[in-house]
């Protein structure tokens, strides 16, 4: 026998969740001699610690979803657990297997002991009456779809598949059933044989029986508050509802309040709604005796903030442009407003959009540096805000680099004399700061008439890394340079910066 993991696991730890017994029925196939479960069904049910009841009107629903196409699959069998007496087949188990047998000889009984956490499979022996459990070497928990059967049984020739109940005919003078009408005989003798188990199982007090009535919650906004309405009849005592956040391993518990007689809420606070939200609700009449709804999930429209690129690298008076991404979840859909910080002064940030409308996935952000920007790497926080009414702040950020990058021009010394027809020489210390990457192009202004320079580098542009490069600046003072004191302008200029530096030049 093989079961679907995600299959067990919801049924665990639906019984692990629950203070009451659970219950319901186990869908699958017969394939290559192998029982295979790979679905599970359950609805509305009345349960107490040692008692649990599927009530008429959750089969009825599950014979009508069969007989319709709705719910796909043959039964082929049922699971409840136990929260006092432990990993066994009781005597009222025994007769429920004993009767569901009698319609099918694939049916099983699956139990989950919720105190030694532990699972069981189980048929009755019709001879003996006895229950035997299936060891667990013949259970299997598959993952894949391809391993529901184990490869030793694929590999051996196999009979054709039989059906997953067994339909005995009526005299042949009958005509022959449509698919239709099997199934719905299948599950009228299900039902008829669960209505017994809970005749056996649940021993209710005379009167009214629990009700409860609820028009599910499907969508709701981040950080917005949830309000959740049912309608319950019957000797109320009192009205739980268990929801769970995604991501969360537990239920929280809140006690719904009374707004008319038979009308109970809750409202979830906006701080508490971080995700999708899973839900029921168990009412509890005053003789201790619970009825739980079916388990709801709310879909929780959410957003992320993702930056298009995360390293930006400015020149002084210059900018540079990325993207933010607003990627919407669950069909979000309202307004944001954008905020930056960690910028050091005369960075500026500023976004296309701000507040971003609804709707809106794209803004670009641009960002700026002027002469007060200090050289060096930032770390920037971009933040959006989500402002729900009436509720915290719902923040999504996302983090940035941004390098500021520039260069420096020293030269020295401030002054040289030469004589007509000399030469002299300036020393020149270019520094290039981390992540300027243009070519600096380097010249001379004010020369006397018959006066030229060279650098020590080949011509006048540069392409430099990060760092400090020296450069030998040569003056030739030909010999029809007029005699006098003549102050030169240095000038290095490089991605749209330019830096530049005075020096005195006396020709004698």
């Amino acid at each position: 026998m093989s079961i679907w993991k995600p299959v067990n696991d919801r049924i665990v730890e639906a019984a692990h969740d629950s203070r009451n017994e659970t219950i319901g029925l186990l869908l699958g196939r017969l394939e290559d001699d192998t029982i295979i479960i790979d679905d599970s069904i359950t609805g509305e049910y009345s349960a107490e610690p040692n008692r649990v009841v599927l009530p008429s009107h959750t089969l009825a629903r599950i014979a009508d979803d069969m007989v319709n196409g709705r719910l796909k699959g043959n039964i082929v069998g049922w699971y409840h657990s136990h929260t006092e007496s432990g990993l066994t087949f009781s005597a009222t188990d025994i007769q429920t297997q004993k009767k569901l047998q009698q319609f099918s000889s694939l049916i099983v009984g699956m139990v989950v002991d919720t105190v030694a956490d532990s699972v069981g499979y189980y048929r009755v022996n019709p001879q003996t009456g006895e229950p035997v459990r299936i060891p667990d070497e013949k259970i299997r928990i598959y993952a894949e779809p391809s391993a529901a059967v184990p490869p030793e049984l694929i590999a051996r020739p196999l009979a054709p598949p039989t059906p997953a109940f067994e339909i005995r005919r009526r005299p042949m003078r009958f005509k022959q059933p449509t698919p239709k009408v099997i199934i719905a005989i299948i599950v009228i003798a299900l039902a008829a044989s669960l209505a017994l188990m809970g005749a056996l199982l649940y021993q209710g007090v005379p009167g009214q029986a629990l009700t409860i009535s609820h028009a599910p919650v499907m969508t709701a906004t981040i950080g917005s508050p949830i309000q959740l309405k049912a309608n319950v009849t019957g000797p109320v005592h009192n009205v739980t509802l268990l929801y769970s956040t995604e991501g969360s391993d537990s239920f929280a518990l809140a006690d719904m309040g009374v707004s008319t007689p038979t009308q109970y809420s809750y409202t979830i606070p906006g701080e508490q709604v971080t995700g999708n939200i899973l839900y029921y609700m168990e009412a509890t009449d005053t003789s201790g005796n619970q009825m739980r709804s079916a388990m709801y999930q709310i879909e929780v429209a959410d957003f992320k903030l993702v930056a298009s690129r995360t390293t930006f690298t400015v020149y002084r008076s210059r900018s540079a442009v990325g993207q933010l991404n607003l990627l919407p979840i669950n069909g979000f859909s309202e307004p944001v407003i954008l905020t930056a910080r960690g910028q050091p002064a005369g960075l500026s940030v500023v976004f296309s959009q701000n507040p971003v409308p609804p709707g809106a996935t794209t803004v670009n952000v641009e960002i700026a540096a002027d002469e007060r920007t200090a050289n060096g790497t930032f770390t920037l926080t971009l933040t959006s805000t989500y402002s729900p009414p009436n509720a915290t702040s719902v923040i999504r950020q996302t983090e940035v680099t941004v390098t500021v990058a520039d260069f420096s021009l020293q030269a020295s010394p401030g002054s040289q004399t030469i004589k007509v027809g000399g030469t002299t020489t300036y020393l020149l210390t270019l520094t290039i700061t981390q992540g300027f990457a243009d070519r600096v192009a380097v010249s001379v202004q004010g020369l006397p008439s018959g006066a030229s320079s060279t650098l020590s580098t080949a011509g006048n542009t540069l392409q430099l890394g990060p760092g400090t490069t020296t450069i030998t600046l040569q003056i030739v003072a030909s010999s029809n340079v007029k005699p006098g004191t003549y102050t030169l302008t240095i000038i290095a200029s490089g991605g749209d910066i330019i830096h530049s530096q005075m020096v005195e030049l006396t020709v004698r």
